[in-house]
């Protein structure tokens, strides 16, 4: 992942944060990779099992746990909303895909957050005026 810039989180609002991420990319073209710590009951979503390395391009990401992989267009519903805050609380590494790169990668549970150029300025200006997260930074280019 080519990244922009790193995210400080606010830690009792990282459900909302990977939220508004996911609702403002396009969700047919977006798909989330997450390891757990833990299995959870995943029945109500579409997804695949994937093993410890990352199934994105450009992404040479290891990692242990129970990984899975959804697409992101199977998370409109309420319930299934739902079951992407349970994630975020089992999740000890994330990634976000949107039109074949990862534009967020989230390790460690959520202590370290880098994003991608699609995630927009706008839109971390008005988290973090919403206090969804603590802080951004850019990268120099």
């Amino acid at each position: 992942m080519k990244s922009k810039g790193c995210i400080k989180a606010n830690p009792d609002h990282r459900e909302e944060f990977l939220s508004v991420v996911i609702r403002n990319l396009a969700r047919n073209q977006t798909r989330l990779a997450a390891w757990l710590t833990e299995a959870i009951d995943l029945s109500m979503i579409d997804f695949l099992p994937i093993g410890g390395n990352s199934p994105f391009p450009g992404s040479n990401s290891e990692l242990g746990g129970f990984g899975i992989l959804i697409d992101c267009d199977t998370i409109d519903r309420e319930e299934s909303m739902e079951i992407l805050m349970n994630i975020c609380c089992e999740a000890l590494h994330m990634e976000v895909e949107f039109k074949g790169s990862v534009q967020l990668a989230i390790y460690d549970n959520f202590e370290y957050i880098f994003f991608g150029d699609e995630i927009s300025l706008g839109m971390l200006k008005t988290l973090q005026a919403n206090e969804v997260i603590d802080s951004y930074e850019l990268f120099d280019t």
